[in-house]
Order: C-alpha cells, then structure tokens, then sequence
C-alpha cells in the first residue's frame, strides 16, 4: 500500500510539472517545453531544464495553443528558401549549440537587411541625384562598411581582457588606499607622542583616530555629533561642508599644539599639500 501511494505521488508530481510548462510549436513542427522568462516583439526566452534558449516569433508557429502574429516590423526578410538554410535545427542533446546556431542566423538576417537597405538608398539617391554623384557612392560605401561590423558581439577575449582592466584598477585604487591611510595613520601617531597625548595607539584604529585628533587639538568631542548628519536625507550635503570646515579647524589646533603657524593646518584642505603638511607636523621637531 505504501509504495502505490508513493507511485501515485510522483505520477502527481509529473503531471503537475507539465501542466506549468508552456509549450512552444516551431514552423520546423517541433514542439519545445519549457517556462517563458520574457517576451518581446521578436523572440521569447524560455527556461528549459535550467538553461534560457531565446527563440525568434519568426520561427514559431504557436505558443500554448495560440498562433503568433508578428508585427509589421519583425516581419522576416529573407526568402522562405534562405530562411530554411540559415535557421537552425534545435537538438535536445546539444542545448549549447542550438544557441550558437540561433545567433549566427540573426546576424545573417541582420547584415542582409543592412546590406538590402544600403541598395535601396543608393538607388533613391541615384534616381534623385542621377548618376555620378559622390555623395550617393558615399552612402553605398558607408553601408558595406558597415554591415562587416557584428551588432550587439563582444568576443570572449575583448571580455577578458575588460575584466582584466577593471581588476587592475580597482586592486590599483585598494593599494593607493591602504598606503595614503598607512601613512596618515603613522603620522597621526607620531603627532600624538609629539604632543603627549596618550593612548597614541589610537590613530591606527578607524573613528577612535578622530577622538585622539580631538584631544590633540584640544577640542570637546561634541565636534564629531556632526557626522551623524551624513545619515540624515536631505542634510547630507551640509553635513559635508560642515565636514570640511571641521577637518580644517582640527587641523589648525593641531599645529597650533605642535607650536607651527595655525595657517600650515589650514593648508591641509588642498589636495596632495595636506600629505605634505601632515609630514611636517609629524617629522619636524
């Protein structure tokens, strides 16, 4: 008994399993099941077994039973005789290839219709123009030129090596990070035995440097409730410039507390100088 009710359940199962499947009938007479992801006006995208195949409405006769229609213009423009010897035989065993095979036949389509149009405008400006006019051979030839080029390709190795490119950069970037907050952190450090302010350990350790600056600078920890205003929508902006403002004042104290001019702090606001100034509050005796 308790294995027919196990049979009938996995009966069940398959039943229900193909009750959700959408079908999909070829021109060719094959019928392919599977889950439509998307439709547009010239192909649908179907899941079949976990894999997304894109079929083109010019080569489906119906999808659940109601036959496709397709638009003004998506309508094919290869003869019935070169639309059968480039559109490609959807296999089950070879899944991969059936995509490929789909995607060569669209680029055939494609460099068809760019060449056709490229005749016609050429005989309109002809016709227009009549005959020996440059500008009519200069559209003729921008055409061909132009139907060479694949639409919508990118090769794997242009891929990779876009890959390669954005890696490099970024790892770039994360170095010339770690090294700027490295540096400012050593002379943050120096700075406070310097001035005598202890734990001095502190200007290693993201935010509690801002305390330790505070207290270098001798100011109320108060300052930094400003912060918190980057958090706040539509505050976020003044909360920057008060930011700068207050990344200047502390900067000032600060050389003021290693007995320089307040004016070498004030410096610290303009690019690749506050390395320098930040170096010299720290080096100098």
């Amino acid at each position: 008994m308790r294995n027919k009710i196990i049979y009938l359940c996995f009966i069940s199962f398959l039943f229900l399993g193909n009750v959700f499947c959408d079908t999909i009938a070829l021109k060719s007479g094959k019928q392919i099941q599977g889950s439509i992801k998307a439709r547009t006006n010239d192909a649908v995208k179907v899941d079949i077994e976990g894999i997304t195949l894109t079929y083109y409405l010019t080569d489906i006769e119906s999808i659940n039973g109601e036959k496709v229609v397709l638009p003004v213009s998506s309508q094919p423009v290869l003869s019935v005789e070169d639309k059968q010897s480039v559109t490609p035989v959807v296999s089950d065993s070879n899944i991969l290839s059936v995509s490929e095979n789909l995607t060569a036949a669209q680029n055939i389509a494609d460099e068809a219709t760019t060449e056709e149009a490229a005749v016609s405008t050429n005989q309109q400006n002809k016709d227009i123009s009549g005959p020996g006019n440059e500008t009519s051979n200069n559209i003729s030839e921008f055409g061909k030129q132009t139907s060479r080029f694949p639409r919508g390709k990118i090769s794997e190795k242009d891929a990779k090596v876009a890959v390669a490119v954005v890696g490099g950069i970024a790892l770039f970037i994360f170095f010339l990070s770690l090294i700027f907050y490295v540096y400012s952190a050593l002379c943050l450090y120096l700075i406070a035995k310097k001035t005598a302010v202890e734990p001095a350990w502190l200007a290693w350790i993201p935010i509690a440097n801002l305390f330790l600056m505070c207290n270098i600078a001798k100011i109320s920890y108060l300052w930094l409730l400003g912060i918190l205003g980057l958090f706040i929508p539509f505050v976020s902006i003044l909360a920057n410039i008060y930011l700068i403002g207050l990344f200047v004042y502390v900067w000032y104290k600060i050389a003021i507390a290693r007995n320089k001019p307040g004016w070498v702090g004030i410096l610290t606001i303009l690019p690749i100088a506050n390395l320098v100034i930040m170096g010299y509050l720290a080096f100098s005796e």
